[in-house]
């Protein structure tokens, strides 16, 4: 399936024109961006707001609510979101679940407006999405996915720039790192940290939880000597930002991150330079890269989230066919063999770019 394809470009546009805006560019007035009638919200084609575990019309099982939901069931990824045509014009707000062997798609009463370029993180059983933008621009709101449907948090205090920031969970709080700003959520309320960030200023860091620490890799250097794309690497522990080693192999913007057992494996994205996909991984005292020249051969692109499901590494990216379109691809990453290989999984979801995921461990 990969040598019949050739790889898109719309996550790695929408992150350089962010970048080149400091983050706030008005993405859905570059591409037209309109909501796409053909992907309602949840409720809009499910009588009664609920829809019995089944197929839908269009033939895709879907998961029922229970207002009685006790949270996302451990080891499960959660998808919403995004945009689906390679121009960026239609926006989604579909949501979605994959349990390690099959997705399927929740009929949630009340989900998010359509958007894309949104930030996901686990939240004990629940997931919270902060931001993203519509075609009116940056969103600054804050909700909550139980597992069966999405509620609104009205909180007093938002992150100032929902688009030029990473999240990560950290144990009873989520943390997001917009390249100057510390921020942290407790499922009421933000709170701005009054603490140092890491240094020089960046936007769109890569970030991911490893272990008891949230990492920040790479971004766009915005406001400091040096390169612009940063390969640098930091940990936070909840009260302090720590560099770690050197030696990524070159500077990222919208690369992957996620544990793989010890290892902490990032993938190169988009950054400076990077005309050939790398994998690095960290062993928690040096950083090992690899270089993969044969195409096919590992995923290659910006904003591919990327998390350990059952003691797999599994990356979702997305593919532009060349009959258009998107498809959302699966790899999965093997810490025996250092080598990547494609997966496949029933019930994926339409192909779309610029998605928010979040992983209940």
């Amino acid at each position: 399936m990969v040598a019949m394809v050739k790889r898109g470009v719309p996550a790695a546009f929408l992150v350089v024109a962010l970048v080149a805006s400091g983050g706030l560019l008005a993405c859905g007035a570059l591409f037209g961006v309109d909501f796409d009638d053909a992907h309602p919200r949840a409720d809009s084609d499910v009588e009664g707001g609920v829809r019995s575990v089944g197929e839908d019309a269009g033939g895709v099982p879907r998961a029922t609510p229970d207002s009685g939901s006790a949270g996302v069931a451990r080891g499960t990824i959660v998808l919403f979101g995004g945009t689906s045509t390679a121009d960026g014009h239609d926006l989604l707000r579909d949501t979605w679940t994959f349990d390690g062997t099959k997705w399927m798609r929740v009929a949630a009463p009340t989900s998010p407006l359509p958007r894309f370029g949104s930030r996901m993180s686990a939240l004990g059983r629940n997931v919270v999405l902060f931001g993203g933008q519509d075609a009116a621009g940056p969103l600054h709101d804050t909700w909550i996915f139980d597992g069966a449907t999405w509620r609104q948090v009205p909180t007093v205090h938002t992150p100032d720039d929902p688009l030029a920031g990473g999240m990560a969970s950290l144990g009873n709080k989520v943390v997001f790192y917009d390249g100057s700003a510390t921020w942290t959520f407790d499922g009421v309320d933000w709170t701005r940290l009054p603490i140092s960030s890491p240094s020089p200023a960046r936007s769109n860091p890569t970030m991911g939880t490893w272990g008891d620490r949230v990492v920040a890799v790479g971004g766009a250097n915005t406001n400091g000597p040096g390169p612009f794309w940063l390969g640098d690497a930091w940990t936070f522990d909840g009260n302090v930002w720590t560099k770690l080693a050197a030696g990524l192999d070159g500077g990222t913007i919208g690369g992957a991150i996620g544990p793989l057992q010890d290892w902490l494996v990032v993938t190169s994205g988009c950054g400076e330079g990077q005309l050939d996909p790398v994998t690095s991984f960290f062993d928690n005292s040096n950083w090992i890269s690899l270089r993969f020249q044969v195409q096919g051969a590992a995923p290659w692109g910006c904003d591919h989230p990327m998390f350990e499901v059952g003691g797999k590494l599994l990356l979702f990216e997305n593919l532009t066919p060349v009959d258009g379109g998107l498809v959302l691809d699966a790899w999965a990453f093997s810490k025996t063999t250092r080598a990547w290989s494609t997966a496949s999984f029933p019930g994926a979801p339409p192909g779309r770019s610029a998605h928010a995921m979040a992983y209940v461990p």
